[in-house]
């Protein structure tokens, strides 16, 4: 079985895992919960609703009066001083059975005084809820003693903890019997039914601490002190319940620690009375959906961890307005679980294969370093035959070593191409505005710069194309004191003759066709700051003669126009060309030539100051990607290169390597980011160019026929020099397959189909040998005669070395 075998078991044994963990309500109700507390605390807590007041009951009252059970008398003072207040309902959350016997002359008094109230709903119990369709059932409710007179309103104080956060049944049935929920039953005081709901899920958006209450003997203490009482409860709904930390069972919810059963049914309330409880109609459907998207990274072969994080954000984004602004409660457990397991499994996968990446990598550098030696050292033999050899045997000898020079060369690169060269760090010593370098050669040309720049005599810079003239005419102006002024840069060999003077001089309107107006020269623009005229060795003599004036006077005159104009400009001049032989051939006038050579600054070619190549490169990275670095070999090739492009040519390398690595996931440029012209590796021998052509085609199964089309040779010489390579590769490696194809390409599906190949390739010839039950090798060449007929000759010794380790083994 492949690793792509395996890891697609891996995501498919987490993925029945999550589902498995989803199926326990527990852990999804728990991660539900954690992630409706955590989103709401990010959301303003709601007001309460002011028609509800609370009285509760405390440890304090409760001493006061007396002890627990209060006297049920207590409850009916409390229902008169209510009624004399005008409230509009009045909720019991005490539980009042007919068990007590000692209770019986105060329950009287309660009893007269609920008989002649009908705004009062009593708490009842129920135990042992079950869910069936849409119905909530139970064997047991029990009543308060109150609930066997016909005007008494009694409502159950139950409510479940699932999945979907916690349900308030409205309606449970026993028989025939419907008991209403306790909040519900006083809701239709305002008219309230929900019939068309069997359930609410509670949206606890705010403390219970936020509504308006009493405890019981602050109460008292206000209708007999206050003088105004009717005003503070005048319809409103009271709902009276017990806080005492003993006897109150109590809930957790983001604002609460403890939220007790008075505060629990106010909640309900409010949620009834402004319609804001979660809708979980979608509940189930989300499982499905959000299930699905949490895998949906697990089918994208690229940029997988990117989509994660994509799809991760717009979870929780959505979660957030879901929860807090559509009040739509999703089972957010169907994405987290599958994300935290599938991820885990992500990140466990990485540092296995990271690990047998690094593994082989460090054989594969042990198998090209002893190959690169066992290459050296048969390279030397050779060189020292040729020198000792016959005349004979020269030619053959010369090509041996020739071919074999090419790949030391190939192998060294190779194995270069595998460490990194540290960074070097670019200070101002090595970055001079811009001039980056470490050679003596442009030390001294910094060192110039700094003595010229305050003068404002003209300058003449003498370098070759993409040497970086115009970065040392900038340094110039910006250490001179015309720094606060323009620097203008102007290519003489860009223009005509007519536009260089029309744009270094300006022009007045009607000097020539479509001058529809007046124009600024480019002198002009650099008044009193500095002009750069670069390739000025392409100019006319016309042009010469009035850049020559210019020079003399500090005067220019527009196209066009008989006035001249002052100018006061610091003229820095640059060329590629030798002006003393233009001079000389007269093309160059000679008075121009002395005029602007008055000081002369010569720019060193790139291959002159090879030791800047190394700081330059390492600044041209940085400025694609602070975290991209060389391989050794990279550095070889570009220090060993003669540049004639120089700087310029310098960061096109650069830009286009930073690009290659960068498509590939690498923070390492390698050879093969580099221009073929530079990369110095053979490509023009066939199996180099069949490797390069399948390679390009991902090794499918079509990239032999289409590999020899492109190639005009047959399917059979592609298919046999591939078997070759595999061969090779394979002795090279010590007989180990996966170094074997690692060697050839590292994407991880090419890997499996070259496997595949090798394998099959390896068990052939094993199924035969073991057919043959021949030990002698002579007499198993001799039969696999048809094994060596189409496979290139120089690829027979490898075939050889296989046999004789099956041999070997066996």
């Amino acid at each position: 079985m492949n690793k792509k075998s395996n890891i697609i078991i891996y995501y498919l044994l987490s993925l029945l895992t999550a589902a498995a963990l989803m199926l326990y309500t527990t852990i999804g109700s728990s991660i539900n919960r954690n992630i409706e507390y955590s989103l709401k605390s990010f959301y303003p807590a709601s007001k309460v609703d002011s028609t509800i007041l609370l009285i509760t009951i405390d440890d304090s009252d409760i001493e006061q009066l007396g002890g627990w059970p209060l006297k049920r008398s207590y409850y009916a003072l409390l229902i008169n001083k209510l009624n004399q207040m005008n409230v509009k309902a009045i909720g019991i959350e005490v539980f009042l059975s007919d068990l007590i016997s000692s209770q019986s002359v105060y329950s009287d008094v309660l009893k007269e005084q609920a008989n002649i109230s009908n705004n009062i709903v009593f708490g009842s119990i129920i135990n042992d809820i079950k869910s069936t369709d849409d119905l909530f059932l139970s064997d047991s409710i029990n009543l308060p003693f109150l609930a066997k007179f016909n005007n008494i309103k009694t409502g159950h104080l139950s409510y479940i903890k699932g999945s979907s956060g916690i349900l308030l049944p409205l309606f449970i049935m026993k028989d025939s019997k419907v008991e209403k929920a306790f909040s519900l039953s006083l809701a239709n005081f305002y008219g309230i039914k929900l019939q068309d709901r069997n359930h609410i899920n509670i949206n606890f958006e705010k403390s219970w601490e936020s509504y308006s209450k009493y405890s019981l003997i602050e109460f008292f203490n206000l209708f007999e002190n206050s003088n105004e009482p009717l005003h503070l409860f005048k319809n409103k709904t009271v709902i009276v319940g017990i806080t005492a930390q003993s006897l109150a069972k109590s809930v957790h919810t983001v604002y609460d620690e403890q939220l007790p059963g008075i505060g629990f049914h106010a909640s309900a309330l409010d949620n009834i009375l402004n319609n804001n409880f979660y809708n979980d109609s979608f509940f189930s459907v989300s499982t499905i959906i959000l299930f699905f998207i949490s895998v949906v990274p697990l089918f994208i072969n690229r940029k997988r961890l990117l989509l994660s994080i994509l799809i991760l954000i717009s979870f929780l984004a959505a979660s957030y307005l879901s929860l807090n602004v559509f009040k739509v409660y999703l089972d957010f457990s169907a994405y987290v679980i599958p994300f935290i397991l599938v991820s885990s499994v992500q990140l466990i996968l990485y540092v296995i294969m990271s690990n047998s990446k690094r593994e082989l990598t460090l054989k594969e550098n042990k198998t090209i370093n002893k190959e690169l030696s066992d290459k050296t050292s048969q390279l030397k033999r050779l060189e020292n035959e040729l020198e000792l050899g016959s005349a004979d045997s020269s030619n053959e000898l010369l090509e041996k070593v020739t071919k074999l020079k090419q790949e030391v060369i190939e192998l060294r690169n190779i194995s270069r191409d595998t460490e990194t060269v540290e960074s070097v760090s670019i200070d101002e010593e090595t970055n001079f505005h811009g001039i980056i370098f470490k050679s003596k050669g442009m030390l001294e040309v910094v060192s110039t710069i700094k003595k010229v720049s305050k003068e404002n005599a003209t300058i003449l810079i003498q370098g070759e194309s993409g040497s970086g003239k115009e970065l040392v005419a900038k340094a110039i102006h910006k250490l001179s004191k015309r720094n606060g002024n323009n620097f203008v840069a102007v290519n003489c060999a860009a223009l005509s003759e007519t536009l260089l003077e029309s744009e270094l001089f300006g022009h007045v309107k009607g000097s020539f066709t479509n001058a529809v107006s007046d124009k600024k020269g480019l002198f002009e623009e650099a008044d009193n700051g500095t002009i750069f005229l670069d390739e000025i060795g392409e100019t006319s003599e016309t042009f010469q003669i009035k850049l020559l004036r210019v020079l003399q006077s500090g005067e220019i005159q527009k196209v066009g126009s008989t006035k001249t104009i002052k100018v006061d400009c610091r003229i820095i001049a640059a060329t590629n060309k030798n002006l003393i032989s233009l001079v000389e051939s007269k093309k160059f006038r000679e008075d121009l030539y002395y005029r602007i050579n008055v000081i002369q600054i010569s720019i060193p070619p790139l291959r002159e100051r090879k030791e800047d190549i190394q700081f330059i490169v390492n600044h041209f990275l940085k400025n694609e990607d602070a975290e991209l670095s060389l391989s050794k070999a990279v550095l070889d090739i570009l220090v060993d290169n003669e540049w004639k492009g120089n700087v310029r040519e310098l960061e096109s390398v650069i830009k286009r390597a930073a690009i290659y690595s960068k498509s590939e996931n690498r923070k390492v440029v390698q050879i093969k980011d580099l221009p073929l012209e530079l990369a110095k590796i053979n490509k023009s021998s066939l199996d180099d160019l069949i490797l390069n052509s399948l390679s390009e085609k991902n090794f499918s199964h079509s990239s032999i026929n289409e590999t020899a089309s492109d190639l005009s040779i047959s399917r059979t010489v592609v298919s046999e020099n591939l078997r070759g390579i595999l061969f090779k590769n394979y002795v090279n490696a010590n007989f180990e397959s996966d170094l074997a194809i690692i060697q050839i390409t590292k994407d991880f599906d090419a890997v499996e189909k070259l496997k595949q190949k090798l394998d099959k390739y390896l068990s052939n010839i094993k199924k035969d040998l073991d057919q043959l039950k021949v030990k002698d090798f002579d007499l198993i060449k001799n039969e696999f005669s048809s094994k060596y007929k189409n496979l290139p000759q120089k690829y027979h010794l490898y075939l050889d070395e296989i046999i004789k380790n099956f041999l070997k083994n066996n």
